[in-house]
């Protein structure tokens, strides 16, 4: 929210409400996987790698991907 009201000042615009609501909505989710759902089969480095993969693709599905599907 508050790096929205920045950009919005910086470009003397208003705060657009669809921007608003999507960062609350996004602030508000929880990633289903953990790095406990990648252990012991992944450690250090690549169990970091994988649980950001993890992240990504989940946030690019608009939150919508469940643990199963993740992990498929």
């Amino acid at each position: 929210q508050d790096i929205l009201a920045l950009r919005a000042a910086s470009f003397e615009q208003e705060l657009d409400p669809a921007q608003a609501k999507a960062a609350h909505f996004g602030a508000a989710q929880s990633c289903p996987v953990t790095a406990a759902d990648l252990m012991p089969g992944l450690q250090g480095p690549a169990l970091g790698q994988a649980l950001k993969a993890i992240e990504t693709r989940w946030i690019a599905a608009n939150f919508t991907l469940s643990k199963s599907a993740l992990l498929g």
